[in-house]
Formats: structure tokens, C-alpha cells, sequence
């Protein structure tokens, strides 16, 4: 059957965001926050894939200069949960545990040509 993967049942994501624009200013604010459970049985997991659940907040910051030209910063973190992953480990006697975390950055411009 497509799409199910041995060793994966059902992942989901959920987030949610907001959008400010600051009234009378040029300035656009936004948050966000998403929660992200990949679906991964412990068997699928080893030190190649580790395909692990997931926290993930970002945030940005946009300013128009003029009508038709705007600058966009963003930034995010992610921090995924910690998991013990034993398949794929030295003989299976020392577990690996898996720490990760990541930082995102981007810096937009964009022109409106019409």
C-alpha cells in the first residue's frame, strides 16, 4: 500500500503562528511554534536514520523600505527529543543516545516588479 512505510505508522505536525503588522509603521512581526512527531517505531531508528520527534520555534521580522521593496529576516530553532537508538550500535551493547538541536537562519529581499 503507498505510503506505509515498514516501521512507521502515522506521523503528524502541529503549529500554529501569528502575524503582526505594527500600524502606521512599515514593520511586520511574526512568531511561531510547531510540534512534529515523525512516526518512527524504535526499530526504524539507527545511527544513519534518525528520524527523531521534533519542538521547532521561529521567528521574523520584515520591513518595507519603500512601496515595492521589503527586507525579511527569520530565525528558528529546533530541538528534537532524546532518544535511545540501540539498532545500528557496536554489537547492540552500548546504546547510542541521540542529543540534537539546530539553528536556522534567512535573510529576504524582495522586489514587487508589477
Amino acid at each position: 500500500m503507498y505510503g506505509r512505510e515498514k516501521n512507521y505508522t502515522g506521523g503528524y505536525d502541529v503549529g500554529a503562528g501569528i502575524d503582526y503588522t505594527i500600524k502606521g509603521t512599515p514593520l511586520n512581526i511574526g512568531v511561531g511554534y510547531m510540534w512534529a512527531v515523525t512516526g518512527a517505531r524504535p526499530s526504524a531508528l539507527d545511527q544513519i536514520n534518525d528520524d527523531l520527534n521534533y519542538h521547532f520555534v521561529g521567528c521574523g521580522v520584515s520591513l518595507s523600505f519603500i512601496e515595492k521593496l521589503k527586507l525579511t529576516l527569520a530565525f528558528g530553532y529546533v530541538q528534537y527529543i532524546t532518544t535511545d537508538i540501540n539498532h545500528g550500535t557496536l554489537f547492540r551493547v552500548s546504546p547510542a543516545k541521540y542529543y540534537k538541536k539546530g539553528f536556522d537562519g534567512a535573510i529576504g529581499l524582495t522586489y514587487k516588479a508589477i
